[in-house]
């Protein structure tokens, strides 16, 4: 009698959107993961939109087709009391940092600090304004 059954692997039971946790990591992304049966899996890849993961961080998963024993990384859960750090809110875009948020495009830079201080670095700095520009300040130094 001849056999066609073929094995499922492990890994192919896995579930889109399955929760696993990260047992290791490299400069932010998960290189294996831990499923709720304790079963260790490779990480093939991460969607674009996954924040820097930590070995501990809980993480939702799907099957990779083109990987019998590995899985993608769709998302990241959020820790207990982890603030978001965007939103979109009566027509504007929040982004929240808790030490320094930078834009960085080629060589100029704006860094907001959460001292205060914001840090605008360029090789030239424009500004315009139909009406009036205030600058206000103990000392305004110019050259």
């Amino acid at each position: 009698m001849n056999n066609n059954i073929t094995p499922i692997s492990h890994a192919r039971t896995t579930a889109t959107g399955e929760l696993a946790t990260v047992v290791s990591a490299r400069a932010g992304e998960a290189l294996t993961v831990a499923r709720h049966d304790g079963l260790t899996l490779p990480v093939a890849g991460h969607l674009s939109h996954v924040d820097y993961l930590a070995e501990g961080d809980t993480v939702t998963l799907a099957p990779d087709p083109r990987a019998a024993e590995a899985v993608i990384v769709t998302g990241r859960l959020r820790r207990a009391g982890e603030d978001i750090p965007f939103r979109y809110q009566d027509g504007r875009l929040h982004l929240t940092a808790g030490k320094k948020l930078v834009l960085q495009a080629g060589e100029s830079t704006v860094e907001l600090s959460a001292d205060g201080r914001i840090v605008i670095d360029g090789k030239r700095l424009d500004g315009f304004a139909e009406k009036r520009m205030t600058f206000q300040s103990a000392t305004i130094e110019l050259n």
